[in-house]
């Protein structure tokens, strides 16, 4: 990733003959702004992004610089804890020990290879506008979370290890046994017992006094029942690893998924309905839920979802409205971007006051598409567009 920012001084742009896709990128260029925020703001694949950085760079119209990526740091086991396993399965846990699998309770003894990978968000050159609005907040949305992802190369090389206590000390043993055992387990029976199958198990993990986040964040990424799910504490979920591996889950119920949307801003529940890291039937729901908020938020709440979406959003709004209020908010305003005046324009109920406030502007004026676009709006006024077609 490379910081980009305008060089200082008059440029004769006209003598530069930019091609459009460099003129457009270039305009979205304020202040320091770096190629992922670039690869947003034009739909652009991030390819063709560096190319004309490097061609407006070469041309001395900005300065572009790398930019270090932060390090995502793996997930590590809970060191080992000094309670002694239950007697009846020592055994088996010495049987264990002898075959040289022994899991990684320590974190110095964790691989120093398993940082996990960058996730890189995958934007396509041409594509319907509801493509677009989803791509264009990923990078966003991303950068929300914590550095830790899901189902890292860490988190995958620790469920191999407790699965392998999992399978040799608990497999063999009845449901009411394995619960039983959980309420008082320790160190890695603990952990292995977090990839149990059974709610009852994991309501038995979840009420031990030795459960701490590492074992809900465990529960979270690979228990598959959505009863199990619903055991873990509503305080917990309020953990970003553990909120973001719950969204993430496919067996996530809609009650568990109520809990989590229930106390996030507007803008919030919008990037995880776009979120492709998300199950689609989860997105589904959340979009329902979307919509539901929409109704019920306050305009400034929906104004800021509109412009910091750049109107991307009205994609998902079908059925809903723009109240007056908002209309004043956005009529306040002297100037928008392309994307936003096309994003409203496209959208069946947009209030007749905003698009004439849009017929105004001279970003309008000045593009024959927009206007044309703007003149078959339905709820474009008649003084409006006698107004643009005189011009």
């Amino acid at each position: 990733m490379r910081r980009v920012e305008p060089r200082p001084g008059s440029i004769d742009y006209q003598a530069l003959a930019l091609s459009a896709e460099e003129g457009f990128l270039l305009s979205r260029v304020e202040g320091v702004t770096d190629t992922r925020e670039l690869v947003a703001l034009t739909g652009l694949p991030p390819e063709k992004v560096d190319r004309i950085v490097d061609r407006l760079h070469a041309l001395g119209v900005v300065s572009a610089r790398d930019d270090a990526t932060p390090r995502r740091e793996s997930f590590l086991p809970p060191p080992r804890e000094s309670a002694a396993p239950a007697p009846a399965h020592e055994s088996l846990l010495r049987e264990f020990v002898e075959w040289g699998e022994t899991p990684r309770d320590d974190p110095a003894e964790a691989p120093q290879g398993s940082e996990a990978p960058q996730r890189s968000p995958s934007v396509a050159a041409e594509g319907s506008q509801g493509e677009l609005a989803e791509e264009a907040t990923q990078d966003d949305l991303l950068a929300d979370t914590d550095p830790a992802e899901p189902e890292s190369e860490g988190d995958q090389l620790a469920e191999r290890d407790y699965r392998r206590v999992y399978e040799a000390v608990f497999r063999p043993m009845e449901a009411d046994a394995r619960a039983a055992h959980a309420a008082t387990a320790a160190g890695s029976e603990l952990m292995a017992l977090c990839l149990d199958p059974d709610p009852r198990v994991i309501y038995a993990v979840v009420h031990n006094a030795r459960t701490g986040l590492d074992h809900f964040r465990f529960i979270a990424l690979w228990h598959r029942t959505p009863q199990g799910l619903e055991h873990i504490p509503r305080e917990s979920a309020r953990d970003r690893q553990v909120e973001r591996r719950l969204l993430r889950n496919p067996q996530l119920s809609e009650q568990m998924l109520g809990r989590i949307l229930g106390p996030k801003r507007l803008l919030d529940v919008y990037k995880t309905a776009i979120d492709r890291e998300v199950p689609e039937r989860t997105r589904q729901k959340t979009r329902g839920a979307l919509l539901q908020r929409w109704s019920k938020a306050a305009p400034e709440e929906r104004v800021e979802l509109l412009l910091t979406t750049e109107g991307r959003c009205l994609i998902l709004l079908v059925g809903g409205t723009i109240d007056a209020r908002s209309v004043q908010i956005l009529c306040g305003r002297s100037s928008f971007t392309t994307m936003f005046v096309t994003s409203v324009v496209r959208f069946s109920a947009a209030p007749p006051a905003l698009l004439a406030h849009f017929a105004k502007q001279p970003l309008v004026r000045r593009n024959p598409a927009l206007r044309k676009l703007l003149l078959t709006h339905k709820n474009l006024p008649g003084d409006a567009k006698r107004a643009l077609q005189g011009l």
